[in-house]
């Protein structure tokens, strides 16, 4: 239902931009008018669907981002946010209220910002030193785990004007060290994060221009986080990724085989490549209890990316 829900807001959006006509050649006068949407949200009750909408500034060479809801039945648009800066990320809180997003703040940092659907002001949930990478609600609503990287260690005397670093097994083209990133929470009704996990390694992370990492996902429960762990944060390290589960109230994770918690909180999900020379991933199905696991799904050739 999702899927056909996404290819209807889909349609409706691209009938709506500008066509060319047969007699027309296309320009660059056009790539002006060309308009990117991405990141569809569906609310809880499946009647409203958040994308977000970029269109490109040549002025100043970049793409502008807003929110906007769409009604799924009407196909009715509304725009959300205006003159936010790097706008990505919405997501519906659980009671469908809410719509968090990440946006930069003041110091060009990315952060969370709370936006009641039915009318009134967004407002910033996080001030993190480092910014924001990913969150995730709460089943309950009640609190947003986010991944952040650590800060830089600081450097004192001559050693601040030192740009060097270890490369280790890491990209060719780094010019800086890569830190690690963990595990925060902080209530939705504001306060003062929480750290959760500490350690050497890192959550899963990518260097442009790839996809998006593993989120964060929640048992149904609200006591576990699963998360996808790299053993240090070197990109020669993310074929070594694994999954963990933490529990919220010891701070106590373990290694796991899944990578995302699914509604009934006793199976998790992973992809898991097999075969170098058939191209495949597996989505596997595994309990959180026992371990056991078994296939769902298999796709070659790297058709299966989600």
């Amino acid at each position: 239902m999702r899927s056909l829900r996404s290819i209807r807001l889909f349609a409706i959006l691209a009938l709506s931009a500008p066509s060319l006509t047969a007699q027309q050649r296309f320009s660059l006068e056009h790539l002006r008018r060309i308009v990117g949407v991405s990141g569809v949200e569906l609310s809880p009750d499946g009647r409203i669907a958040v994308v977000t909408v970029s269109r490109p500034n040549f002025e100043n060479d970049k793409y502008d981002q807003e929110l906007y809801t769409v009604n799924v039945a009407t196909g009715a648009t509304h725009q959300l946010t205006f003159d936010r800066t790097h706008v990505s990320s919405p997501q519906f809180s659980p009671d469908g209220r809410t719509l968090a997003f990440l946006a930069q703040d003041s110091a060009d940092r990315s952060q969370i910002w709370l936006l009641p659907i039915n009318g009134g002001e967004a407002r910033r949930l996080t001030s993190h030193v480092t910014g924001i990478e990913h969150y995730a609600w709460r089943p309950d609503g009640s609190e947003i785990a986010f991944a952040s990287a650590d800060s830089a260690p600081k450097q004192a005397g001559e050693g601040r004007h030192l740009t060097t670093f270890h490369v280790g097994d890491q990209d060719l083209f780094l010019r800086e060290a890569i830190q690690p990133q963990h595990i925060w929470v902080v209530s939705a009704n504001e306060g003062t994060p929480r750290r959760l996990t500490h350690g050497p390694w890192t959550l899963e992370f990518v260097l442009p221009p790839g996809s998006s990492p593993s989120s964060l996902s929640w048992s149904k429960d609200g006591k576990t986080i699963a998360f996808a762990q790299v053993v240090a944060p070197q990109s020669g390290k993310l074929d070594s990724v694994h999954v963990a589960l933490l529990d919220v109230a010891t701070v106590l994770s373990r290694p796991h085989g899944g990578s995302r918690i699914t509604p009934c909180s006793r199976l998790t999900r992973a992809r898991s490549p097999i075969g170098i020379r058939a191209m495949a991933a597996v989505i596997w199905a595994t309990r959180t209890r026992s371990g056991s696991h078994r296939p769902l799904a298999v796709r070659h050739a790297a058709s299966l990316t989600r």
